[in-house]
């Protein structure tokens, strides 16, 4: 039985969920949290330029060591 808040519509043009990350800078033992619901992450050489929801922007550098959506976290190394 559906219930009278269930959508079964599932078509992409429905489908407007955002998928936001918290981004986590590890340097040694020492962990960071940069960014918390970043949704766009763009790299230009060794820098790495966050974006979160609300427009605000951070560059770091570092790279990229994993991106899980699992977990929504994204962990960048020194």
């Amino acid at each position: 039985m559906i219930g009278e808040n269930e959508n079964l519509n599932t078509s992409p043009a429905n489908q407007e969920e955002m998928c936001e990350l918290k981004t986590i800078l590890v340097d040694g033992e020492r962990r960071e949290t940069l960014m918390e619901n970043t949704i766009r992450i763009r790299i230009t050489g060794d820098r790495i330029e966050l974006t979160d929801i609300l427009g605000e922007r951070k560059i770091t550098d570092g790279k990229i060591k994993e991106i899980n959506i699992t977990r929504q976290e994204a962990i960048i190394v020194k």
